[in-house]
Protein backbone atom coordinates (compact mmCIF):
# COMPACT_ATOMS: atom_id res chain seq x y z
CA UNK A 1 0.00 0.00 0.00
CA UNK A 2 2.72 2.46 0.98
CA UNK A 3 4.91 1.40 -1.95
CA UNK A 4 2.08 2.09 -4.41
CA UNK A 5 1.19 5.42 -2.80
CA UNK A 6 4.74 6.80 -2.66
CA UNK A 7 5.93 5.21 -5.87
CA UNK A 8 8.52 2.45 -6.11
CA UNK A 9 11.55 4.77 -6.41
CA UNK A 10 10.65 6.82 -3.33
CA UNK A 11 9.76 3.68 -1.40
CA UNK A 12 13.18 2.17 -2.15
CA UNK A 13 14.84 5.45 -1.18
CA UNK A 14 13.03 5.32 2.16
CA UNK A 15 14.19 1.75 2.78
CA UNK A 16 17.76 2.75 1.94
CA UNK A 17 17.55 5.74 4.30
CA UNK A 18 16.27 3.48 7.07
CA UNK A 19 18.99 0.85 6.57
CA UNK A 20 21.82 3.38 6.23
CA UNK A 21 20.75 5.33 9.31
CA UNK A 22 20.25 2.33 11.58
CA UNK A 23 22.85 -0.16 10.40
CA UNK A 24 24.57 -1.93 13.30
CA UNK A 25 21.91 -0.48 15.64
CA UNK A 26 18.57 -1.44 17.04
CA UNK A 27 15.58 -0.05 15.18
CA UNK A 28 11.83 0.20 15.61
CA UNK A 29 8.85 0.68 13.33
CA UNK A 30 8.92 4.37 14.24
CA UNK A 31 12.41 4.66 12.73
CA UNK A 32 11.11 3.15 9.49
CA UNK A 33 8.20 5.61 9.28
CA UNK A 34 10.57 8.49 10.03
CA UNK A 35 12.82 7.43 7.15
CA UNK A 36 9.87 7.44 4.75
CA UNK A 37 8.78 10.81 6.11
CA UNK A 38 12.24 12.24 5.52
CA UNK A 39 12.58 11.19 1.88
CA UNK A 40 8.97 11.93 0.91
CA UNK A 41 8.31 15.14 2.82
CA UNK A 42 5.03 13.59 4.01
CA UNK A 43 3.95 12.64 7.52
CA UNK A 44 4.26 8.90 6.94
CA UNK A 45 4.78 8.25 10.65
CA UNK A 46 1.45 9.89 11.49
CA UNK A 47 -0.22 8.01 8.66
CA UNK A 48 1.08 4.53 9.38
CA UNK A 49 0.57 4.61 13.14
CA UNK A 50 -3.18 4.80 12.51
CA UNK A 51 -2.76 1.40 10.83
CA UNK A 52 -0.37 -0.27 13.26
CA UNK A 53 -1.90 1.00 16.52
CA UNK A 54 -5.54 0.04 16.00
CA UNK A 55 -7.22 -3.17 14.93
CA UNK A 56 -8.97 -3.94 11.68
CA UNK A 57 -9.26 -1.82 8.59
CA UNK A 58 -11.66 0.78 7.17
CA UNK A 59 -14.40 0.77 4.60
CA UNK A 60 -14.67 3.83 2.36
CA UNK A 61 -18.04 4.97 1.04
CA UNK A 62 -18.09 7.09 -2.12
CA UNK A 63 -21.44 8.81 -2.64
CA UNK A 64 -22.25 11.33 -5.35
CA UNK A 65 -23.60 14.60 -3.96
CA UNK A 66 -23.68 16.56 -7.23
CA UNK A 67 -22.48 16.26 -10.83
CA UNK A 68 -18.83 16.92 -9.99
CA UNK A 69 -18.46 15.91 -6.33
CA UNK A 70 -18.35 12.69 -4.36
CA UNK A 71 -18.59 12.61 -0.59
CA UNK A 72 -16.03 10.17 0.83
CA UNK A 73 -16.60 8.75 4.30
CA UNK A 74 -14.70 6.13 6.26
CA UNK A 75 -15.62 3.83 9.13
CA UNK A 76 -14.39 0.67 10.79
CA UNK A 77 -15.30 -2.31 8.59
CA UNK A 78 -17.00 -5.17 10.42
CA UNK A 79 -18.55 -8.25 8.83
CA UNK A 80 -21.17 -7.92 11.56
CA UNK A 81 -22.05 -4.20 11.52
CA UNK A 82 -23.96 -4.61 14.79
CA UNK A 83 -20.93 -6.00 16.63
CA UNK A 84 -19.96 -4.20 19.82
CA UNK A 85 -16.31 -3.16 19.53
CA UNK A 86 -14.97 -2.97 23.07
CA UNK A 87 -11.30 -2.46 22.19
CA UNK A 88 -10.64 1.30 22.50
CA UNK A 89 -8.59 3.18 19.91
CA UNK A 90 -6.85 6.49 20.50
CA UNK A 91 -7.57 7.26 16.84
CA UNK A 92 -11.29 6.46 17.31
CA UNK A 93 -11.08 4.01 14.39
CA UNK A 94 -10.26 6.73 11.90
CA UNK A 95 -7.37 6.04 9.56
CA UNK A 96 -5.02 8.24 7.56
CA UNK A 97 -5.72 6.48 4.29
CA UNK A 98 -3.39 6.70 1.26
CA UNK A 99 -6.35 6.63 -1.11
CA UNK A 100 -5.98 5.94 -4.83
CA UNK A 101 -8.93 6.23 -7.17
CA UNK A 102 -9.79 6.86 -10.82
CA UNK A 103 -12.74 8.25 -12.73
CA UNK A 104 -14.51 7.02 -15.84
CA UNK A 105 -12.90 8.09 -19.07
CA UNK A 106 -9.51 8.02 -17.36
CA UNK A 107 -9.53 4.71 -15.47
CA UNK A 108 -5.84 4.13 -16.14
CA UNK A 109 -4.89 7.48 -14.54
CA UNK A 110 -4.46 7.08 -10.79
CA UNK A 111 -5.48 9.99 -8.55
CA UNK A 112 -3.76 9.94 -5.16
CA UNK A 113 -4.92 11.71 -2.02
CA UNK A 114 -4.79 11.20 1.75
CA UNK A 115 -8.01 10.82 3.72
CA UNK A 116 -7.46 12.01 7.28
CA UNK A 117 -10.98 12.64 8.54
CA UNK A 118 -14.28 10.79 8.73
CA UNK A 119 -15.70 12.75 5.81
CA UNK A 120 -14.18 14.60 2.87
CA UNK A 121 -14.99 15.39 -0.76
CA UNK A 122 -13.30 14.58 -4.07
CA UNK A 123 -13.97 16.29 -7.39
CA UNK A 124 -14.57 14.59 -10.74
CA UNK A 125 -15.40 15.69 -14.25
CA UNK A 126 -19.12 16.25 -14.80
CA UNK A 127 -21.15 13.05 -14.34
CA UNK A 128 -18.11 10.76 -14.29
CA UNK A 129 -18.34 7.67 -12.10
CA UNK A 130 -15.47 6.61 -9.85
CA UNK A 131 -13.48 3.50 -9.02
CA UNK A 132 -11.74 3.43 -5.64
CA UNK A 133 -8.66 1.54 -4.47
CA UNK A 134 -7.29 1.40 -8.00
CA UNK A 135 -5.22 -1.78 -8.49
CA UNK A 136 -6.41 -2.81 -5.01
CA UNK A 137 -3.14 -2.08 -3.27
CA UNK A 138 -4.83 -0.50 -0.25
CA UNK A 139 -5.90 -2.40 2.86
CA UNK A 140 -9.48 -1.16 2.84
CA UNK A 141 -12.78 -1.91 1.15
CA UNK A 142 -14.76 0.52 -1.00
CA UNK A 143 -18.52 0.90 -1.28
CA UNK A 144 -20.47 3.19 -3.63
CA UNK A 145 -23.95 4.55 -4.18
CA UNK A 146 -26.21 2.35 -6.31
CA UNK A 147 -25.75 4.33 -9.54
CA UNK A 148 -21.96 4.07 -9.31
CA UNK A 149 -22.11 0.33 -8.62
CA UNK A 150 -24.30 -0.07 -11.69
CA UNK A 151 -21.74 1.73 -13.87
CA UNK A 152 -18.93 -0.50 -12.58
CA UNK A 153 -21.08 -3.57 -13.17
CA UNK A 154 -21.94 -2.48 -16.72
CA UNK A 155 -18.27 -2.02 -17.60
CA UNK A 156 -17.13 -5.25 -15.94
CA UNK A 157 -19.79 -7.12 -17.86
CA UNK A 158 -18.86 -5.58 -21.19
CA UNK A 159 -19.11 -8.17 -23.95
CA UNK A 160 -15.52 -7.43 -24.97
CA UNK A 161 -13.19 -9.21 -22.54
CA UNK A 162 -10.28 -7.30 -24.09
CA UNK A 163 -11.90 -3.97 -23.22
CA UNK A 164 -12.91 -5.18 -19.77
CA UNK A 165 -9.47 -6.51 -18.92
CA UNK A 166 -7.88 -3.31 -20.23
CA UNK A 167 -9.99 -1.14 -17.94
CA UNK A 168 -9.85 -3.48 -14.96
CA UNK A 169 -6.58 -5.41 -14.51
CA UNK A 170 -6.53 -8.71 -12.63
CA UNK A 171 -5.99 -7.06 -9.25
CA UNK A 172 -9.05 -4.85 -9.73
CA UNK A 173 -11.28 -7.66 -10.98
CA UNK A 174 -10.25 -9.95 -8.13
CA UNK A 175 -10.46 -7.18 -5.54
CA UNK A 176 -13.86 -5.99 -6.71
CA UNK A 177 -15.29 -9.52 -6.58
CA UNK A 178 -13.98 -9.93 -3.04
CA UNK A 179 -15.21 -6.48 -2.00
CA UNK A 180 -18.75 -6.75 -3.32
CA UNK A 181 -19.35 -10.25 -1.92
CA UNK A 182 -18.01 -9.26 1.50
CA UNK A 183 -20.07 -6.06 1.42
CA UNK A 184 -23.14 -8.19 0.68
CA UNK A 185 -22.25 -10.51 3.55
CA UNK A 186 -21.95 -7.51 5.89
CA UNK A 187 -25.22 -5.99 4.67
CA UNK A 188 -23.81 -2.94 2.91
CA UNK A 189 -25.16 -4.01 -0.49
CA UNK A 190 -27.72 -6.58 -1.58
CA UNK A 191 -26.79 -9.99 -2.93
CA UNK A 192 -28.84 -9.10 -6.02
CA UNK A 193 -26.38 -6.29 -6.75
CA UNK A 194 -23.35 -8.46 -5.97
CA UNK A 195 -24.41 -11.42 -8.11
CA UNK A 196 -25.38 -9.13 -10.96
CA UNK A 197 -21.92 -7.52 -10.90
CA UNK A 198 -20.04 -10.82 -10.95
CA UNK A 199 -21.87 -12.21 -13.99
CA UNK A 200 -18.66 -11.50 -15.90
CA UNK A 201 -17.18 -14.57 -14.23
CA UNK A 202 -18.85 -16.66 -16.93
CA UNK A 203 -16.19 -15.34 -19.34
CA UNK A 204 -13.39 -14.94 -16.77
CA UNK A 205 -10.60 -17.52 -16.67
CA UNK A 206 -8.04 -15.89 -14.38
CA UNK A 207 -7.06 -18.03 -11.40
CA UNK A 208 -6.82 -15.16 -8.91
CA UNK A 209 -10.17 -13.62 -9.81
CA UNK A 210 -11.87 -16.97 -9.41
CA UNK A 211 -10.01 -17.70 -6.19
CA UNK A 212 -11.66 -14.64 -4.63
CA UNK A 213 -15.06 -15.68 -5.96
CA UNK A 214 -14.83 -19.31 -4.82
CA UNK A 215 -13.64 -18.31 -1.36
CA UNK A 216 -16.81 -16.26 -0.92
CA UNK A 217 -19.01 -18.91 -2.54
CA UNK A 218 -17.71 -21.40 0.05
CA UNK A 219 -19.14 -19.18 2.79
CA UNK A 220 -22.51 -19.04 1.02
CA UNK A 221 -22.49 -22.81 0.48
CA UNK A 222 -22.00 -23.35 4.21
CA UNK A 223 -24.62 -20.81 5.25
CA UNK A 224 -27.26 -22.03 2.79
CA UNK A 225 -26.67 -25.78 3.11
CA UNK A 226 -29.59 -26.23 5.53
CA UNK A 227 -31.87 -23.69 3.85
CA UNK A 228 -34.60 -24.14 1.25
CA UNK A 229 -32.65 -21.88 -1.10
CA UNK A 230 -29.70 -24.28 -1.22
CA UNK A 231 -30.94 -26.05 -4.35
CA UNK A 232 -31.19 -22.73 -6.18
CA UNK A 233 -27.69 -21.82 -5.04
CA UNK A 234 -26.25 -25.08 -6.37
CA UNK A 235 -27.99 -24.52 -9.73
CA UNK A 236 -26.41 -21.06 -9.82
CA UNK A 237 -23.00 -22.59 -9.10
CA UNK A 238 -23.39 -25.11 -11.93
CA UNK A 239 -24.38 -22.34 -14.33
CA UNK A 240 -21.44 -20.11 -13.46
CA UNK A 241 -18.83 -22.90 -13.21
CA UNK A 242 -19.80 -24.89 -16.29
CA UNK A 243 -18.26 -22.60 -18.96
CA UNK A 244 -14.85 -22.62 -17.26
CA UNK A 245 -14.85 -26.37 -16.57
CA UNK A 246 -15.67 -26.98 -20.24
CA UNK A 247 -12.91 -24.59 -21.29
CA UNK A 248 -10.19 -25.82 -18.92
CA UNK A 249 -11.12 -29.50 -18.75
CA UNK A 250 -10.60 -31.82 -15.80
CA UNK A 251 -7.35 -33.49 -16.84
CA UNK A 252 -4.81 -31.76 -14.59
CA UNK A 253 -2.01 -33.64 -16.34
CA UNK A 254 -2.80 -31.85 -19.59
CA UNK A 255 -0.66 -28.87 -18.58
CA UNK A 256 2.67 -28.33 -16.85
CA UNK A 257 1.78 -24.77 -15.86
CA UNK A 258 1.31 -24.65 -12.07
CA UNK A 259 -1.24 -21.82 -12.08
CA UNK A 260 -3.26 -23.59 -14.78
CA UNK A 261 -3.27 -26.75 -12.64
CA UNK A 262 -4.41 -24.81 -9.58
CA UNK A 263 -7.12 -23.20 -11.69
CA UNK A 264 -8.43 -26.57 -12.86
CA UNK A 265 -8.32 -27.99 -9.35
CA UNK A 266 -10.23 -25.12 -7.78
CA UNK A 267 -13.02 -25.52 -10.35
CA UNK A 268 -13.16 -29.29 -9.86
CA UNK A 269 -13.31 -28.90 -6.07
CA UNK A 270 -16.03 -26.26 -6.32
CA UNK A 271 -18.13 -28.40 -8.65
CA UNK A 272 -18.05 -31.47 -6.40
Amino acid sequence: MLDFFLGNDLFKEGIKEYLDTHKYKGATATHLWEAFSKVSGKDIKGMMETWTHQMGHPIIMMKRIDNTTFEVTQKHFLLDPDANVTQPSKYNYTWNIPFVYAESGHLTDNIKTTLTSRTSNVSVASNNWVFGNRQHKGFYRVNYDLANWQEISKNLNNNSTILRNGLFPVTDRAGTVDDVLNLARAGYVTYDLALDLIKFLETEDNYFVWKMALKNFAYLDKELSAQNAYGMFRKYMVKILKPMIQKLGIDVESTTDHIAKYNQLQFINAAC
